[in-house]
């Protein structure tokens, strides 16, 4: 279902969706002998701060830039295309252990051609000890080596390393900006005449300013359209804010069923869901929950919630254990100590 994104992906800067901040990162590629060694891209999910991460790094590689674009024909750009050119990604999320880092402290320190961009992605989810690594090897960073950290939680990187890197804010997309991607989109797809009013509110209403998200949402439109379905794809298609996943887990932790929650936690931590992530969603369930039993049903998340109800001992324990749990959580990130420590508000209460 990701067939648009792969096909529809930036490979320009100018490509890039709705960001002012593309503009800093493009304008560093004209003098590449004085490009910061060290980037931080933070902002929201979905906004174009990886590949905007890769783009730079076929830039600084490109041997025909122009107008410090990449040419996209040379042999490096080609090179990297194939994804074997200088560029390196690492998932922070399931890399995030000081080994990891210690391997590529070795990776860098071979010898390569032209600019090695080191690209970690969800950096915020490295521990203490990777990122002290980390610094060591920022500190004095190998001739041609870049690395840009990716996230969406600024505040969890190491202080010290933000001190030393560049800061590239990445803000959620405007509707407008949205709105008239997704029709370009449609039209090169042929189905522009179909993207009703309707179908629009649908798929940008969910979107919550990620470009992503909106071209998820016309894959499945286009799935629902090439089969004469387009008013099913209006019934069915949710614009809450409030995936499936994350309903189930509110509603399984506050009926206490084990099984079923910790199996949400596990489906959650695989769509990439930090742990602090998870336990928000949770928070936030149990206070709509809450505050809707007591007449307050004007939060967007609320109709969700209509069948379910929950024990005030419970939301007592709870609220007050979160202090505890997200401390735990900012200084050990991990899914399985997340669960445990919430099936303790699940079995003691």
């Amino acid at each position: 279902m990701n067939r648009l994104l792969d096909k529809y992906r930036p490979k320009k800067f100018e490509d890039v969706v709705g960001q002012r901040a593309v503009d800093i990162v493009r304008s560093c590629v004209r003098d590449r002998q004085t490009v910061p060694g060290l980037w931080i891209f933070y902002g929201p999910k979905g906004v174009g701060k990886t590949t905007t991460a890769r783009i730079l790094g076929m830039a600084l590689n490109c041997k025909e830039t122009k107008n410090n674009e990449p040419c996209l024909v040379c042999e490096s750009c080609k090179e990297t295309e194939r994804g074997v050119g200088n560029i390196i990604e690492i998932d922070g999320a399931s890399n995030r252990g000081i080994d990891e880092i210690r391997n590529l402290k070795k990776i860098v320190g071979i010898k390569t051609r032209g600019t090695r961009v080191i690209i970690i992605d969800e950096a915020h989810m490295l521990t203490e000890y990777a990122f002290n690594a980390l610094l060591k090897l920022t500190e004095e960073p190998p001739d041609h080596t870049i690395f840009v950290l990716v996230s969406t939680r600024l505040g969890m990187i190491l202080e010290t390393i933000r001190d030393r890197a560049v800061l590239v804010e990445f803000a959620r997309v405007k509707e407008t900006i949205l709105v008239q991607h997704i029709r370009n989109l449609a039209k090169k797809e042929g189905f522009e005449e179909e993207l009703s009013t309707e179908v629009l509110d649908r798929i940008i209403g969910s979107a919550e300013g990620s470009v992503r998200s909106v071209v998820k949402g016309l894959d499945v439109f286009l799935s629902f359209a090439r089969d004469n379905k387009v008013k099913e794809f209006v019934s069915s298609y949710s614009i809450s804010d409030t995936s499936v996943l994350e309903i189930e887990l509110v509603k399984s932790f506050i009926a206490r069923r084990i099984a079923k929650f910790a199996d949400s936690v596990n489906k959650l931590a695989e769509e990439g869901k930090t742990p602090i992530e998870i336990l928000i969603i949770i928070y936030s369930g149990v206070l709509t929950v809450m505050l809707r039993e007591k007449g307050l049903t004007k939060f967007k998340d609320s109709d969700v919630y209509a069948d379910v109800s929950v024990h005030t001992n419970q939301v007592s324990w709870f609220v007050n254990r979160f202090p505890t749990y997200l401390q735990m959580m900012r200084e050990f990130p991990d899914y399985s100590l997340l669960t445990k420590m919430l099936l303790e508000s699940i079995c003691m209460v």
